[in-house]
């Protein structure tokens, strides 16, 4: 009966590290104001919607884990209610989602984790 016990409780803890084997990304999201740059749930895309009819350019800034001190961009240039994605990689670390304001300093969300 022990040895039952055992291999049930060996059972259930294997089988609760199971999702800390898999990869760790998390979809990751950030705003300013309806203007939106996100990670797929596997984190290795992130795709930058313009939600405003404003005529300006919005743009994700983000980190890749590969490559963890070179800040990448991606410009959605193609009109509000658009969204562009990046081409795959390695897992995105963190983000942030900004709008182009011309003779002023773009408007952008925190950094998100």
């Amino acid at each position: 009966m022990n040895a039952r016990k055992l291999i049930a409780g060996s059972a259930l803890a294997a089988l609760a590290a199971l999702p800390l084997l898999s990869s760790s990304a998390m979809a990751i999201s950030a705003y300013q104001g309806d203007d939106r740059a996100y990670t797929n749930s596997s984190g290795s895309r992130i795709s930058v919607y313009d939600g405003e009819d404003d005529g300006r350019v919005v743009y994700g800034q983000y980190y890749r884990q590969a490559s963890a001190g070179t800040e990448r961009g991606l410009y959605n240039k193609s009109g509000p209610r658009t969204t562009v994605t990046s081409g795959s990689g390695s897992d995105v670390i963190k983000l942030r989602v900004c709008e182009s304001i011309s003779a002023w300093p773009d408007a952008c969300s925190d950094w998100k984790a």
